[in-house]
């Protein structure tokens, strides 16, 4: 699962168990005993480069709209790529039905909720786990990365977990930073600025010429990345 996360790819404890114990079962066979497993292993082999390359598409496609939208600034926060910023903006389309950053964080979950009585509150605050289960998923896997590898976000986590909190209560607070943030990145049409300066991408649009020719899709670079920097120009001027 890990594997897969760093790939920006998403595999449910489930399927990770399954493919696990299926790829076990098939190279603990000594060849050529079961010729069928081979045939059947060759044939799955082909279907997983024939999916690869309807990934490949799609993300590409996925980035086409994401350089059209406000939410292509996600770009500047350092260690976010096209994935990620594709990802949630997707999960937030239409943008306008958050009112506020509070209700967009509403919206995935992850606001924490009190438990009290007349005499007494719990000193302990769960999240809702409410909300989009989706957009959840994407905003947590964004807040925990940026805790680690950003210096922004990674600065406030750190200042909770010296505190006490734990890294999954870090987690959590760095993922509802992350979306107040972006909230205010997308309807501002900003790019990702804060007063100390830490975190910031040194240069966003490179993450997409990268991205592309990565994807073997250098002819779309030009396009992209001039539809993409009308974004970045407006908040200079």
């Amino acid at each position: 699962m890990e594997f897969f996360r760093r790939r920006g790819r998403r595999l449910s404890p489930e399927d990770g168990f399954e493919l696990i114990r299926w790829t076990k079962q098939t190279f603990n066979q000594v060849f050529p005993a079961d010729p069928t497993r081979e045939n059947i292993l060759r044939s799955l082999l082909l279907n997983l480069k024939d999916f690869q390359e309807r990934i490949r598409s799609l993300e590409i496609e996925i980035l086409g709209y994401l350089v059209q939208i406000p939410a292509v600034s996600l770009l500047s926060i350092d260690y976010i790529g096209p994935i990620r910023a594709g990802e949630f903006a997707g999960e937030i389309t239409p943008f306008e039905q958050y009112p506020s950053s509070r209700a967009l964080i509403k919206g995935a979950g992850p606001d924490s909720t009190s438990f009290q009585s007349s005499t007494q509150e719990s000193s302990k605050h769960p999240t809702s786990g409410k909300g989009s289960k989706s957009l959840r998923y994407i905003s947590v896997n964004i807040g925990n990365a940026l805790m680690r590898h950003n210096a922004y976000f990674g600065l406030h986590a750190n200042q909770l977990m010296e505190r006490g909190k734990s890294q999954d209560c870090a987690c959590i607070a760095t993922t509802c930073r992350f979306m107040r943030v972006a909230f205010w990145m997308i309807k501002d049409q900003l790019p990702f600025c804060p007063p100390n300066g830490l975190g910031i991408s040194k240069d966003p649009l490179a993450k997409i010429e990268l991205f592309l020719r990565q994807r073997g899709a250098s002819d779309k670079i030009e396009e992209y990345i001039k539809l993409a920097k009308r974004y970045f120009d407006q908040s200079q001027s």
